[in-house]
């Protein structure tokens, strides 16, 4: 539970952070973090029978505040129901008790006479506190029952790999960005002069998949990209692009992630699909390749892991037999958090989740983005042009996916 903050005026809620810190603010709307308790997938997946949910809304809401009730079942007398929608808060990070009161830790000081002069708070600065919550919830393993297990590894592949003695999680997924001049009339404390007009954004878009179609474009504020390189090799036929066998190499690394790719929920997967077309751009044929984990839930078993370590580089061959129709080649690649089967399931136990989330849950093929596009690239076998789409493309056409891409 958070106790009272120990300074008159503030409170928990995102909305009294924002009063102030608008850009910050801003981006939190935007963010994952935001909707970690709205989120629909994570309303259905606690509400399937024997789901280990109080124990699911450690990470999904971690304030004490936003929990119905106790441990011991009763009432929680410090419930507050508008706190609960706002999933992983301002608070959640930058909030702790100390001598029986919350205090706002940040990673640069301001102290009580700093604050009076200022009008704003008094920060605890503890850096090493703010780094350590991105593992509080990104390093989760456990088993609950046969059925259920977390497994959320992201932290430990960060520490044992390549980067893990020169970054942390906020090297990549906090960000520079610029002060508005709203902010330097609203922020004094947090504009010093070895970085002037600057602010930390706090989108964290992660994988790039946004809870909400309409917050796709919001991502593109950010310097954040893929962390995956893709490079198309030499395309090699058996006679010629009218006949014979077709040899499409496609390179893939995992350039700037320094963790394996894709991290977190173990069901998300990279996939890369090539597509063989006619002149009426009509598919003939299409080949697949995915990358990540391979589970089984009935009992929950790893059964395959091809992920991408940090650094990693790893080489696929398309093979294809082609007939007289091809004319393009098509190749793209999705970041896919969802798949059919899986959106079908939760569309067809839409009831037995909160009443407040089963309508959009039954309807999560037109609200939930699935994938997001990674990589896009077109070829004409005839004049020989090559067309790969820029991240504003891709943003685009992720916008327009409905459900898991076809």
């Amino acid at each position: 539970m958070q106790p009272p903050l120990s300074q008159p005026g503030t409170g928990l809620k995102a909305s009294d952070c924002g009063a102030c810190h608008q850009n910050q603010y801003r981006d939190w709307q935007h963010s994952t973090h935001a909707a970690a308790y709205t989120d629909l997938q994570f309303q259905s997946e606690i509400s399937k029978p024997g789901a280990p949910k109080e124990l699911c809304k450690n990470c999904h809401i971690p304030l004490g505040n936003q929990r119905e009730s106790l441990t011991d079942g009763k009432a929680n007398p410090t419930f507050d129901a508008a706190l609960q929608q706002e999933g992983v808060t301002c608070a959640a990070c930058h909030v702790r008790t100390e001598n029986g009161h919350s205090v706002i830790v940040g990673s640069q000081t301001s102290t009580a006479a700093t604050a009076g002069k200022s009008g704003t708070h008094v920060v605890v600065v503890d850096r090493a506190y703010l780094l350590g919550r991105c593992e509080s919830c990104h390093q989760a393993n456990a088993r609950f029952t046969e059925h259920y297990v977390c497994s959320f590894n992201t932290a430990q592949e960060l520490r044992s790999g390549p980067f893990g003695k020169t970054h942390t999680c906020v090297s990549c997924h906090l960000e520079t960005g610029t002060i508005t001049e709203n902010a330097i009339k609203t922020e004094p404390d947090r504009i010093t002069a070895a970085d002037p007009g600057r602010f930390t954004r706090h989108v964290f878009p992660g994988g790039g998949v946004p809870k909400r179609f309409d917050l796709f474009p919001y991502l593109l504020t950010v310097r954040h990209d893929t962390a995956l390189d893709f490079e198309l090799g030499k395309i090699v036929f058996s006679q010629s692009y009218r006949s014979g066998q077709i040899q499409i190499p496609v390179q893939i690394r995992n350039a700037r992630a320094g963790h394996s790719v894709p991290t977190a929920d173990p069901e998300r997967f990279v996939l890369v699909r090539v597509r063989l077309l006619d002149e009426r751009n009509g598919e003939l044929t299409r080949q697949e390749y995915r990358i990540g984990q391979v589970w089984q839930w009935e009992p929950a078993k790893k059964l395959s892991d091809n992920r991408l370590a940090p650094l990693e580089s790893r080489r696929h061959v398309f093979i294809f037999k082609s007939t007289q129709s091809v004319r393009f080649i098509e190749l793209t690649a999705y970041h896919v958090r969802l798949t059919k089967e899986n959106g079908r399931y939760m569309q067809a136990t839409a009831g037995m989740a909160d009443p407040a989330f089963q309508k959009d849950i039954a309807a999560i093929d037109r609200l939930y983005p699935f994938a997001a596009i990674l990589w896009s690239r077109r070829l004409d076998l005839v004049n020989g042009s090559s067309i790969e789409k820029d991240r504003v493309e891709r943003n685009r056409e992720s916008v327009r996916l409905r459900g898991y891409p076809e």
